[in-house]
């Protein structure tokens, strides 16, 4: 994304990023806003890119939808870096037109609890289709190291296994490839035990 008037960058726009990773970061922040209700301040695991002083933000972005206008505004509450995104509507990481859709046709919702590595491993994935990215984008920390929280549709959730289950059997690296197994075994074994 280029700064054209419609994407309003962040101060922080002199930092020694690419062009990509801000790309990148934006479409993170526009993904995770639009699977969110419209006017509700939500807490995203997207872990704030500043490096105030030459030291990495260990903040999480905020953000808030709003509709009309179609804006959304992203904080970070450590260090306030914040920007606004203008007329999200037409762009490919628009993803509310999956939001609510599982609501309305009666699907049972599962939680699934992962430790914080657990998560950042499952987070690295990058090819997933909406509902499960949904999941991920949509996790919540638990207070007081308690890990993450995910929240999801039986049939979301089997997607979501599905993908952990491809990237299992692509990666190259023995331990890499061991954590995936371990994640895809805890989250079938939670399943398993709920339905």
């Amino acid at each position: 994304m280029r700064d054209t008037g419609e994407v309003a960058l962040p101060e922080s726009k002199k930092s020694k990023s690419s062009e990509s990773e801000r790309s990148e970061y934006l479409s993170s922040i526009v993904s995770a806003a639009t699977l969110a209700p419209p006017g509700v301040e939500v807490n995203t695991m997207i872990r704030c890119r500043r490096r105030p002083e030459r030291k990495a933000c260990h903040g999480f972005i905020r953000l808030k939808l709003q509709e009309e206008p179609a804006q959304l505004s992203w904080w970070c509450p450590v260090c306030a870096d914040s920007g606004l995104i203008r007329n999200w509507k037409g762009i490919p990481w628009n993803l509310s037109h999956t939001r609510g859709a599982s609501f309305t046709n009666g699907a049972q919702f599962g939680e699934l609890l992962l430790t914080e590595s657990e998560f950042r491993l499952l987070s690295e994935i990058e090819i997933l289709e909406p509902q499960a990215r949904k999941i991920v984008h949509d996790a919540t920390v638990i207070e007081n190291g308690g890990g993450m929280s995910l929240l999801g549709t039986m049939e979301a959730i089997d997607e979501l296994m599905g993908y952990i289950a491809f990237e299992a059997n692509q990666e190259q690296r023995k331990k890499r490839q061991q954590a995936l197994n371990q994640l895809f075994d805890k989250i079938n074994h939670c399943i398993s035990a709920k339905w």
